[in-house]
């Protein structure tokens, strides 16, 4: 009986712990479920429901190369894969079938051997995000045409869908005054999601590229992607920078690919394989990256000592300077704050002749000493005539015997030819400045 007692007493504390055992684990089931519930509310919160620029290079570029997929489908003529990424909706809009396709979406989209996405935002929706791409469509050495486009992709199935649409359209769905909403896709033939990758040195080369390519066709474009102080101060209309392109467009256009003569412009194969023998190809020469705060800085040098200065804040969403003098960027106002007098002249007189050698002679006409430019260059124009009459094309400057007179400091500069740094002539110059509030002065010279 006590034998018995005892058997029962174990089974009541088993059956006492097993019953612990389930409490505990619905508890935490609960519990699980409840962090379930509110992880999805949080990722839900997560979720960009704004329309933003694309944030990543691969995502940019395999956005890119699905629009350029469709494109080539469109030159080729393949009826099939063109039918088969068109959206369903744009399908029955335009009443688009397998065998009118190409004819119906090349009204819509445009035509050309190569596309090229200027920007591209995104609606986040976890597994089925949407993109609004606009775009340049471009034939060969010619100036293209814009485009613009939705593109669906599917997570689940790996799959995109295109959709053309207007500009109005675009901006409709950029500012949200028209919604967009993810649709399911199917696999087909010809609709698969590829992830594209993007290395350091494509990236690099894409920013290069493109704003040569901008200045070359699309001056006008190009325009507005300058950065809101240097516009402002150095282009203040777009008549302005239409000259500078104007100036340049000989330079930009040896830096593109199409510089390169083909075979059939030339009378023989010989010539052909001598003009390639002595081709000397233009372009970036130098650049550096820095990575800030606010923004990705690209600066460029090209084969011809010109500076392009790129500030990204998102995949090809920039901002350009041209020069290094016209707004004070915060490497210069770092590296002016850290230097002596004798530096800070140093550097000012780096800008006045990196004007000069640009063809900026109103920045360098500007920063003269008032008193001394009405005395001796009552005009801009007398200015130019006497910079072009005394000094070179191109300048290369050196300093020597640094001399302070009660807070006006001066330099001999000797001024040498940038084209023909070997050769022996030279001009010397007193240059004399002053310095004001942070990196502000204001300089003469000997004439």
């Amino acid at each position: 009986m006590k034998k018995v007692k005892v058997i029962i007493i174990l089974i009541i504390i088993l059956l006492i712990i097993l019953a612990g055992i389930l409490i505990i684990r619905l508890n935490q089931e609960k519990k699980a479920k409840e962090y379930a519930e509110n992880l999805d509310d949080n990722i839900t919160l997560e979720v960009e429901e704004k329309i933003i620029p694309v944030r990543g290079y691969e995502e940019f570029f395999s956005i890119e190369k699905m629009m350029s997929n469709y494109y080539l489908y469109l030159r080729m003529g393949n009826e099939e894969a063109v039918y088969n990424i068109l959206t369903e909706h744009y399908k029955t809009a335009k009443r688009v079938t397998n065998s009118n396709a190409i004819t119906i979406a090349k009204v819509d989209s445009g035509e050309g051997t190569t596309f090229r996405a200027r920007e591209i935002y995104y609606k986040d929706d976890i597994t089925s995000p949407i993109y609004l791409v606009y775009g340049i469509i471009e034939p060969d050495n010619h100036q293209g045409k814009e485009c613009y486009a939705i593109v669906y992709v599917d997570g689940e199935t790996a799959t995109f869908a295109i959709e053309p649409i207007s500009k109005t359209a675009y901006e409709n769905y950029k500012t949200e005054k028209n919604e967009l909403a993810p649709i399911k896709l199917e696999q087909k033939k010809f609709n698969k999601y590829t992830q594209v990758k993007a290395t350091e040195e494509e990236i690099i080369t894409r920013y290069f590229d493109t704003w040569i390519r901008e200045n070359t066709y699309y001056p006008n474009y190009a325009y507005t992607k300058l950065d809101a102080e240097y516009q402002k101060a150095k282009y203040p209309n777009a008549s302005s920078y239409g000259q500078y392109v104007a100036r340049m467009q000989t330079e930009f256009a040896s830096m593109l690919p199409e510089a390169i003569k083909d075979i059939s412009e030339f009378a023989s194969e010989e010539e052909y394989l001598n003009y390639i023998n002595q081709y000397q190809k233009k372009g970036m020469k130098q650049y550096r990256v820095d990575e800030r705060k606010e923004y990705t800085q690209y600066t460029f040098i090209d084969d011809y000592e010109n500076y392009y200065i790129i500030r990204a804040v998102s995949p090809m969403n920039y901002t350009v300077l041209l020069d290094t003098y016209t707004v004070d960027i915060p490497e210069f106002i770092e590296q002016y704050n850290k230097a002596d007098t004798a530096g800070k002249m140093q550097l000012n007189l780096t800008k006045i002749f990196s004007a000069i050698n640009d063809g900026d002679y109103r920045y360098a006409y500007q920063k003269l000493n008032a008193s001394y430019r009405n005395s001796n260059f009552p005009t801009q124009a007398s200015f130019e005539e006497y910079i072009k009459t005394n000094f070179f094309t191109k300048n290369l400057i050196g300093v020597s015997d640094f001399q302070t007179y009660d807070y006006v400091y001066r330099y001999q500069v000797n001024i040498k030819n940038a084209n023909q740094p070997n050769a022996t002539y030279s001009v010397t110059k007193t240059f004399s400045m002053t310095l004001g509030e942070g990196t502000e002065f204001e300089y003469s010279f000997n004439k």
